[in-house]
């Protein structure tokens, strides 16, 4: 059951009013996930002194600057007002467990625009699958580098591709939490061990323990 009381409620107009509260969701994450992810790449990745000269360029999406970070940290504040606000009886906790399968597939897409926007390098290499960037974003000279932006999306690809046959398991499914703090798990966790393989990008954190 969505809602406490459409217990008694046909099962047409159920459906309607769920797929009502799935388009409304859909909005919340689609502002969460650009509003979220254009604030982290300025407190994350931008020079502290140029972000308080110009905090109105924050607002100009179309020069780019987003952080998956931001974006996720975005996602998980919309669906808790979205709980609060349409008082489904989902739990903020479940409905992470729902949002979190089509994040990752959506994390491998994103690398996959990485690559081709030649952004977010990794580091120089000889081996055979190393890649060269003919014009990258941060107009370095080209040289072969890890298609980290690859290995990324390919990692974020399997964990879409586990999380989603993981649905259709109750020992998964059914218990708050659990396909959420995996996704948290293997995403991030797979994050830090790409670093190592990626160029500095922040301005604020520098070469520091914290990248």
């Amino acid at each position: 059951r969505l809602f406490s009381e459409t217990s008694l409620e046909p099962v047409a107009q159920i459906k309607k009013r769920a797929m009502g509260l799935a388009d409304r969701l859909t909005l919340y994450l689609i502002v969460a996930t650009i509003v979220g992810a254009r604030i982290g790449h300025f407190l994350f990745y931008e020079s502290p002194s140029d972000y308080f000269a110009r905090p109105l360029e924050i607002l100009l999406v179309r020069k780019g600057g987003l952080a998956s970070h931001g974006a996720a940290l975005g996602i998980v504040f919309a669906t808790l007002l979205f709980v609060r606000r349409y008082r489904c009886s989902l739990s903020w906790i479940h409905l992470l467990d729902l949002v979190c399968v089509p994040a990752a597939f959506a994390g491998a897409c994103i690398r996959m625009g990485n690559f081709f926007n030649q952004e977010i390098l990794g580091t120089k290499t000889t081996v055979p699958w190393a890649v060269v960037f003919g014009h990258p974003m941060d107009r370095s000279f080209p040289a072969p580098r890890h298609p980290v932006q690859l290995y990324e999306a390919l990692l974020y690809l399997a964990i879409f591709l586990l999380l989603w046959r993981l649905t259709y398991r109750s020992s998964y499914f059914l218990i708050k939490g659990r396909l959420f703090g995996l996704f948290l798990s293997l995403v991030f966790g797979s994050r830090f061990v790409m670093e190592f393989f990626k160029l500095e990008q922040s301005a604020l954190l520098g070469k520091s323990f914290f990248t």
